[in-house]
């Protein structure tokens, strides 16, 4: 998409950051920021939490995989989660009022009706990404950004019914956008999934 914005607004200059979903929310709600992206657990729940403030929309859902160290490399190419409950479970941190990953993991765990003996709390999934490929634990997060270790890490897909995680785009309600902006939230509405 910024690729798509960067050839029909080539003049535009896009500042890009990565804060937590907190803060991505009071950027774009108090102004310092137009238009922001969180990975939400639920867009409804998020639409709701910020009614009157931002307007919400879901982009694209980002199925989930099970990411393993290097030494699960026989594992079934569909893992069952009750097979992984003795090793540590690398997760997220939570935000209050905000409706993410973790909340996700726990559903899965509620449904199955265990949970791991071991679960350490990570800042970032990308933090994960290293501590799982050196063999401290497992972790579920989108194919997207397991991917990104390449060959360090293996990734399943999971056979229980998890939901996906939600990339959704927010952006003021009551402020109006600067027409690059708007140009920006437009393009991004007409090619979202």
């Amino acid at each position: 998409m910024l690729k798509n914005y960067a050839d029909q607004a080539p003049g535009v200059e896009v500042e890009l950051s990565d804060p937590a979903p907190a803060e991505v929310l009071s950027q774009v709600s108090s102004g310092l920021a137009d238009v922001g992206f969180v990975a939400t657990g639920n867009t409804s729940s998020l639409r709701d939490s910020t009614a009157g403030d931002l307007r919400v929309a879901l982009v694209q859902e980002m199925p989930l995989v099970a990411v393993l160290p290097p030494g699960h490399r026989d594992a079934p190419e569909t893992i069952d989660l009750s097979s992984l409950m003795d090793e540590a479970w690398m997760v997220p941190q939570r935000y209050a009022g905000f409706p993410g990953l973790i909340e996700l993991i726990e559903d899965v765990w509620a449904a199955m009706g265990m949970r791991p003996a071991t679960v350490r709390t990570v800042a970032t999934l990308q933090t994960a990404i290293p501590l799982v490929a050196a063999g401290m634990g497992i972790s579920i997060m989108p194919s997207a950004v397991a991917e990104l270790a390449g060959e360090n890490i293996v990734i399943r897909r999971i056979s229980q019914a998890v939901h996906p995680l939600e990339g959704t785009m927010v952006w003021p309600e009551n402020r109006t956008l600067t027409p690059a902006a708007q140009r920006f939230v437009d393009l991004v509405m007409s090619t979202s999934s």
